[in-house]
């Protein structure tokens, strides 16, 4: 899948639930269906040349702004995905070794 425009594909990176005792037991971004972290999959197609060599690259984790209309969420299967605009995606994660 590629985006429209000047845009970000972000998979999410959803934590695993927990069992305690046969009880799932969700994390709370989970229970709440809020993110704000994940993996930059794919580009824009609205993007030139000249300005993809700029543009955080793919497969960096990245931290974005998440409220309501910002962004478009889908979802295909177990996968989460965003769309959002450069101005929504706030930092780059450094790479722990």
């Amino acid at each position: 899948m590629k985006p429209c425009g000047k845009t970000y594909l972000i998979e999410i990176h959803k934590k695993p639930e927990t069992i305690i005792n046969g009880i799932i037991v969700p994390d709370n971004s989970n229970f709440h269906d809020i993110y704000y972290e994940g993996k930059v999959v794919e580009y824009g197609t609205g993007w030139d040349k000249d300005e993809i060599k700029d543009l955080i690259p793919i497969g960096k984790t990245v931290i974005f702004e998440y409220k309501k209309k910002c962004g478009i969420k889908f979802v295909f299967g177990e996968k989460i995905f965003y769309i959002h605009e450069p101005k929504n995606i706030l930092a780059m994660k450094n790479e722990e070794n």
